[in-house]
């Protein structure tokens, strides 16, 4: 077989793969719709029981397990999040409470992990930073609150250097351009956004 005709087999069969995803999508909306409360869509004994068949059928079918629980718990995770926005929406917005177990720690920059919580027109970030981490110069349409709660963060920004330390805050308006390093000594942070920076959620 050539390379071209694998790789026509290998579109034919990611497009069967979207029609399938789609199908899902359907039914996953369908589910929420009968669900009460945010424990019910999250529910992680469900995800469980669905990864453990999918090893198992992945073994089945000469799939290596890990491969088909590493595809399966993103798309589980995708789904869960289009099935929260959908269940919140459902509610109006009504109020949501995040257990720390539910704020996975991410890493938008070499030395920084932080997770998000965001409403439709203001945004919490929290960020755990190793000793002299960088976020080189940049800006952004939401505004930027920060508070440091450990360590020293210094911002560079208008042609001015400020070091700010525990209990210190600094306000940036909408599109100022503005660069920050950590410190000696592990940092920690919290900043307030608006409008919400999608791409931290």
């Amino acid at each position: 077989m050539e390379l071209e005709d694998i790789r026509r087999e290998i579109d034919g069969i990611d497009s069967r793969i979207i029609t399938l995803l789609s199908a899902r999508s359907r039914l996953v909306t369908a589910a929420g719709k009968l669900k009460t409360n945010e424990e019910g869509v999250r529910d992680p004994k469900r995800v469980e029981q669905v990864i453990a068949r999918v090893r198992s059928k992945a073994a089945d079918a000469g799939l290596d397990p890990t491969i088909a629980e590493t595809v399966y718990r993103t798309i589980i995770a995708c789904f869960v999040r289009k099935e929260l926005q959908e269940f919140t929406a459902g509610l109006g917005r009504s109020v949501a409470v995040y257990r720390k177990t539910d704020l996975q720690l991410k890493s938008p920059v070499p030395g920084a992990n932080m997770w998000a919580v965001g409403l439709d027109k203001a945004m919490l970030t929290y960020f755990e930073m190793s000793p002299n981490t960088r976020f080189p110069e940049h800006s952004h349409e939401a505004e930027q609150i920060t508070l440091v709660l450990e360590g020293e963060m210094t911002f560079t920004y208008e042609g001015r250097t400020e070091t700010l330390r525990p209990g210190d805050t600094i306000a940036i308006p909408s599109n100022v351009k503005h660069a920050v390093t950590t410190g000696p000594a592990p940092c920690k942070a919290v900043d307030a956004w608006s409008p919400v920076r999608k791409e931290y959620l």
